[in-house]
């Protein structure tokens, strides 16, 4: 668990030092996108609103949820059991699920550079650029293979505890359902945003599933995906 945990950490630490996430003072950094949407909806556009939900949502319940992710460490710890070969299956998995995690990152992050340096070249955005968003390699296979991937590591790291226990359906499965909870408004919320930008958007999420699905078919690009569709 120890090893899955810091080489999930250190992807997650990476791609956020890439995208300017670090900085001093550290409230100058960057945020989620997201947020400037979110300030904009009824209640949440008062400053009381955002003041409760800062404290409740983003202060609070936030970190419960992390907190809630380690309890199959808790779990696996207390039972004192030897490693067995779903310790290892899981191990693999984890590991190949961050893979996949890296492989979508790199080529959203490939994808954004390139349009944005032919923005900043003043140059013409050809198809699949001028898209504005990618949909090729993983993503030709799930809209979102990162977030896909990143639920399926913490359903996987509560198999740990099944390891050590025996039992297959325990309380600390709650930070990995908790966690998918979330990620599906996180997603549709991202998915709002997106087609609001891209009017090509809606004809990519025809083609392509949100997470599962597809995956018989990975393709260069989805033809035609783009703001003249």
């Amino acid at each position: 668990m120890l090893l899955v945990t810091v080489v999930w950490g250190s992807r997650l630490t990476y791609n956020f030092w890439r995208r300017g996430g670090y900085s001093w003072p550290p409230w100058v950094g960057i945020e989620d996108y997201r947020w400037a949407y979110v300030r904009k909806w009824p209640v949440l556009n008062t400053e009381f609103g955002w003041f409760l939900f800062n404290l409740l949502f983003i202060s609070v319940y936030q970190h419960l949820l992390l907190l809630s992710l380690t309890l199959p460490a808790l779990s696996a710890s207390l039972a004192n059991t030897d490693l067995n070969c779903l310790d290892v299956a899981v191990t693999i998995t984890i590991l190949g699920l961050i893979l996949v995690e890296s492989v979508a990152d790199q080529q959203q992050e490939d994808f954004q550079n390139e349009k944005w340096k032919r923005i900043r070249n003043g140059e013409t955005l050809e198809h699949p650029y001028a898209a504005g968003f990618v949909s090729w390699g993983l993503f030709s296979l799930s809209r979102h293979p990162n977030y896909l991937a990143e639920q399926l590591i913490w359903v996987f790291l509560y198999l740990f505890s099944t390891a050590a226990t025996g039992q297959w359906i325990n309380p600390t499965m709650l930070g990995s359902l908790l966690l998918i909870s979330l990620f599906q408004g996180s997603t549709m919320l991202s998915e709002s945003i997106t087609s609001s930008k891209y009017p090509g958007y809606t004809k990519y999420k025809q083609q392509v599933p949100m997470f599962l699905g597809n995956l018989w078919r990975m393709a260069t690009s989805y033809q035609p995906v783009s703001n003249n569709d």
